[in-house]
């Protein structure tokens, strides 16, 4: 059933939001002195495809390349997170059409 889809792709969005802000939390709390110099980017990105989104401008955006290592396990945990979330952006756009 499509609803039943869309519950899918919305609940694999909103986990995957929580699990980055999770990790991002533990890691700023933990090694705050060392973030990754790509991240804040990357995260910015994430802020625009939503925008665009929204904007019904659909097409996803590219998933950049890890840059590693990354300087702690914390970072690496975030950086993995953040990934997950720019590909489950890319991969349910469609999402974000149940809410206009």
């Amino acid at each position: 059933m499509l609803a039943d889809r869309y519950e899918r792709r919305t609940l694999r969005l909103f986990a995957s939001s929580l699990l980055f802000a999770d990790t991002l939390f533990r890691a700023l709390r933990d090694d705050p002195d060392n973030m990754p110099a790509d991240l804040p980017a990357r995260m910015e990105t994430v802020g625009q495809h939503i925008t665009d989104v929204e904007a019904g401008k659909l097409g996803g955006q590219r998933v950049p390349p890890i840059v590693s290592p990354y300087p702690s396990p914390q970072w690496q945990a975030c950086s993995e997170a953040l990934r997950t979330l720019e590909e489950a952006l890319n991969a349910d756009e469609s999402v974000f059409e149940i809410f206009r």
